[in-house]
């Protein structure tokens, strides 16, 4: 079914609101492939790393990013979204920090 010019102001706002929502779904679909792919990403660099505490930083950063996309997934309220991403990113900024000393201590003693 289409929407026609002769329907109901109600039903062209329906037929809008509908339109609106399924496109919501689309990009939230994108949304969730593109942050399974991040979570892969991160596992396989968790799996590479040697050191057990860097693997330990990489799989906190992986918990987040899930969490942060079930509260997206499941429309929590916006505080909740924030805390989760304000978490992820500590978490992600400790990580880039070790992964950094790291290898200013491996360069260092080569």
């Amino acid at each position: 079914m289409g929407c026609s010019s002769r329907i109901h102001r109600q039903d062209r706002y329906s037929c809008k609101f509908r339109f609106v929502l399924d496109e919501l779904s689309e990009k939230r679909d994108e949304l969730e492939e593109l942050s399974w792919a991040v979570v892969q990403e991160v596992i396989k660099f968790a799996k590479a790393q040697e050191d057990r505490e860097l693997r330990l930083f990489a799989m906190g950063v992986v918990g987040y990013l899930i969490r942060t996309g079930l509260a997206i997934q499941h429309e929590q309220d916006q505080a909740a979204v924030d805390e989760l991403f304000a978490q992820l990113e500590a978490t992600r900024d400790e990580l880039v920090k070790k992964v950094k000393a790291g290898d200013q201590g491996r360069s260092v003693g080569c």
